[in-house]
């Protein structure tokens, strides 16, 4: 697995950056059974059952060119194959098409679920016509995924300060957005940002024009549209401990997920996290007898170890607003799991871990798997006295293989009971002891 990324250069001041081509390895010893292909789910035949590795609804490792053709087989995504067509860049293996233009700064998406069209121009910078794709003391960089597009524009110190966009926004279906939030900071340094100020005027047939303002040069600025997956971390952050575990005081959507708690400056801050898994595809008669949670490191910030529990938590869509308490106070209340993830002791980056057997019960064979995590030092109310804190991938996540992934053993179409076993072991054709090896984890 890699977290590169591969880049297409359109000219000296524009280019694409896209996830290197990401493939999904097989559970030792399974051959995926392409038949069984879902949205958010693999299949692959071991032995006498299977095992299926579940992903979030919202990032699909699969696709259709038509979705309305119930025939049509579903295809992997590879965010990275693209196609030059002259006047457009166009990526169309994934859930969307994105079409990156080439005579001009924009972009626009076809989401080929619902048929929403997408498209963002550059009309001016600096109330001067834009012509072409080259615009003085200023580069452009698309950011393409299967999750939509950022386009990034870097400055000079003494570059543009004003852009002027049109844009199109048809269709109210797609989990594509218009991100109105716009993120600056100053060029090679992320946490030091830059103030926008931006104005939105409506315009006929679906379009708007938005303006983007900043006061300096020797800015990075982006103009996007995005969606997000439903998982996401909460943080309580208050100079008290106990208040900071009892009060919520945001939701956070991002490629990344926070776990633990810290200390810093006087400010004690703890981190749940939220995990969904679209277990539908599983047929209604499978007899599941193995649930394991994988998960990739993408930072270790923990300078005391701890383990980071699973809760048996439903929680409720739309982490924030008026289910941010709820989902926060629920995580803590939840029921353990029957087993933890893994302690931090010893963990490396980019590494993915998988934990011990989880309850085969909970498993939704109609929707969605979920579940919570939370420290155990957060469970038994111990305060920290610095970092204890991991970071992993989340499904927003460009890479398939680094997000979370629910692994499901089953049997279709015959029980251990009707057999006379009772070992689910057995019933994937192995010996208890070996199980493990067979699903492909530690």
């Amino acid at each position: 697995m890699s977290i590169m990324t591969e880049r297409i250069i359109l000219n000296q001041t524009t280019e694409i950056t896209k996830p290197e081509v990401s493939v999904l390895e097989a559970p030792d010893g399974g051959v995926e059974d392409v038949t069984k292909r879902a949205a958010s789910a693999k299949h692959y035949k071991i032995g006498k059952g299977y095992v299926a590795t579940c992903f979030s609804k919202d990032a699909p490792v699969h696709y259709k060119d038509n979705y309305t053709n119930a025939k049509e087989q579903w295809k992997d995504v590879d965010q990275s194959y693209s196609e030059d067509k002259g006047a457009y860049i166009v990526f169309p293996r994934m859930p969307i098409e994105v079409r990156v233009y080439k005579d001009k700064i924009g972009y626009e998406i076809r989401d080929k679920k619902t048929g929403d069209i997408k498209r963002v121009e550059l009309l001016e910078t600096d109330n001067a016509p834009v012509v072409g794709t080259s615009v003085p003391k200023m580069s452009v960089l698309y950011d393409v995924n299967q999750f939509g597009v950022r386009l990034w524009k870097i400055t000079d110190v003494d570059g543009p300060k004003k852009w002027k966009w049109e844009i199109t926004d048809i269709g109210d279906k797609s989990n594509l957005k218009f991100r109105e939030n716009t993120e600056a900071f100053v060029t090679g340094d992320e946490s030091n940002k830059v103030e926008v100020v931006t104005k939105k005027e409506l315009l006929p047939e679906n379009k708007f024009h938005w303006t983007e303002v900043v006061g300096q040069g020797g800015v990075t600025i982006d103009t996007d549209f995005t969606g997000s997956t439903s998982d996401g971390y909460i943080l309580g952050t208050s100079p008290t401990y106990a208040t900071a575990r009892s009060t919520a005081n945001s939701t956070h959507n991002t490629n990344h997920q926070n776990v633990g708690q810290k200390y810093l400056s006087f400010q004690y801050t703890v981190y749940r996290t939220y995990v969904d898994f679209d277990t539908s595809a599983l047929d209604d008669g499978a007899t599941i007898g193995q649930v394991n949670l994988k998960l990739t490191c993408y930072d270790d910030d923990s300078t005391t170890n701890f383990t980071v529990y699973i809760k048996k938590h439903t929680w409720v869509e739309g982490l924030g607003g008026g289910n941010l308490e709820s989902n926060y106070d629920g995580c803590l209340a939840a029921t353990n799991e029957t087993n933890f993830w893994r302690n931090t002791s010893g963990m490396s980056e980019d590494v993915p871990y998988t934990s011990g057997n989880l309850d085969i019960s909970r498993v939704n064979k109609t929707g969605d798997t979920k579940y919570s995590l939370i420290s155990l030092e957060d469970i038994n109310d111990s305060a920290p006295s610095g970092e204890e804190r991991i970071t992993f991938y989340s499904a927003n996540y460009g890479t398939a293989a680094y997000r979370p992934i629910l692994i499901v053993a089953y049997t279709t179409g015959w029980s251990g009971k009707i057999l006379g076993v009772t070992d689910p072991a057995k019933i994937m054709g192995v010996e208890k002891a070996n199980i493990a090896k067979v699903l492909g984890v530690e």
